[in-house]
């Protein structure tokens, strides 16, 4: 009985720690700028960005049942693609819902989208936005608000698998990056971290294109 206990728990964490196949194969490159665990610039083309888990309430209809309130976690990934995952799991199975980032400034609120980020710093608690819009970065988990607990990049680029196909593939062994700050560009993010202009990024092997070697 031990071992079937150790074995389902063992499953499960897998089950919660693993993007999704269909997420990674739908992944876009856009250039991400972030300071490693080294302390450098680092430039990245297709990633995601694990915003942690988050406990919630929905309100889901399952079959033969009314509307009910439900309390489950959510895991939010933001990814290279341009929008935020959100799935998690409850006592009825998987369940997926949407996640929205809204800016917070003295003349309102309101929704924003991945490609408006100029820069985010201060743990994913501060935004700036391409029209020079500053303030603070809310998450909206279906009327569920709160501030990003963390920020940890995985990294991913194409590899030939055992057929010979360029897909994609995980580079950081599963081990998050965390990181308290990124941009779109190199000067955004040395601007938000008042870094010298002549600062090194560190921009890594572009990525082998798609398809057979």
């Amino acid at each position: 009985m031990k071992k079937v206990r150790n074995a389902v728990l063992a499953v499960c964490a897998v089950c919660l720690c693993a993007v999704p196949v269909f997420a990674l194969r739908g992944l876009l490159e856009k250039p991400l700028f972030f300071v490693n665990a080294n302390g450098k610039i680092e430039k990245q083309g297709y990633w995601m960005i694990n915003l942690g888990k988050y406990d919630v309430t929905l309100n889901r209809k399952f079959a033969g049942e009314e509307m009910k309130a439900i309390e489950t976690s959510i895991d939010l990934f933001m990814t290279s693609s341009g929008y935020i995952q959100a799935s998690g799991y409850s006592e009825k199975g998987k369940i997926e819902c949407s996640a929205l980032m809204m800016v917070k400034t003295p003349s309102g609120d309101r929704k924003i989208e991945v490609g408006e980020i100029d820069c985010l710093t201060d743990n994913g608690t501060k935004v700036k936005l391409t029209d020079s819009t500053t303030g603070d970065l809310v998450l909206d988990i279906e009327k569920n608000q709160m501030l990003i607990k963390k920020m940890q990049v995985r990294v991913y680029k194409f590899q030939a698998d055992e057929y010979g196909e360029n897909v994609l593939k995980e580079q950081t062994s599963n081990t998050d990056i965390p990181i308290t700050a990124w941009a779109f560009s190199a000067a955004s993010l040395k601007t938000a971290l008042n870094l010298p202009a002549n600062t090194t990024v560190i921009d890594t092997d572009p990525p082998a294109k798609k398809g057979k070697k």
